[in-house]
């Protein structure tokens, strides 16, 4: 995440009556780079669900960890597979794959649930001078931005940052 000094650094300002607000730029930034990119920027937890025992892609970027997989066995039991049964497959990078060794029978109506630890733990530099460059536009311009698809005065280098960084599949 990119803190406020960072960003008041960037932007010239030496004041705090501004720390709010600066703050909640930052943030709606944060989930405007994550729906337009489809990145994850600040690392979390979350889940993943599958049909069933069979290689999936990680849905999530960046990835950083698996958690646990759990599913409900066919006696109605939720059951923790060791992660001796699951393995990663990282040679098409940036996408990530999770495949199993083994496939264990599951529950009619349920899903295999994986926890996935996902996002940056410090964002790329490019990453992080466009949403500076988002959060300046938008504090000095506040009335007269569109969406970032949009024709608004949004920085060029922003956009074209953004649009490089785009996880390819998983934005529409």
């Amino acid at each position: 995440m990119v803190t406020l000094s960072t960003i008041k650094s960037a932007l010239k300002i030496d004041y705090t009556s501004d720390d709010a607000d600066l703050l909640r730029l930052r943030d709606a930034v944060v989930a405007l780079v994550e729906t337009y990119t489809g990145l994850t920027i600040c690392p979390r937890q979350v889940k993943q669900y599958l049909g069933g025992f069979t290689r999936a892609r990680i849905e999530h970027a960046p990835f950083i960890s698996v958690g646990s997989v759990t599913y409900t066995s066919t006696s109605g039991t939720t059951v923790t597979m060791p992660s001796t049964d699951y393995f990663l497959v990282r040679r098409e990078l940036p996408t990530v794959y999770i495949d199993f060794t083994k496939q264990p029978s599951i529950k009619d109506g349920t899903e295999v649930e994986v926890d996935l630890t996902v996002g940056y733990t410090k964002a790329p530099a490019d990453l992080e001078h466009a949403i500076i460059a988002l959060i300046g536009t938008f504090y000095e311009n506040p009335g007269s931005i569109q969406t970032i698809n949009g024709a608004g005065p949004l920085p060029m280098g922003a956009e074209f940052i953004l649009s490089n960084l785009r996880v390819r599949g998983s934005v529409s």
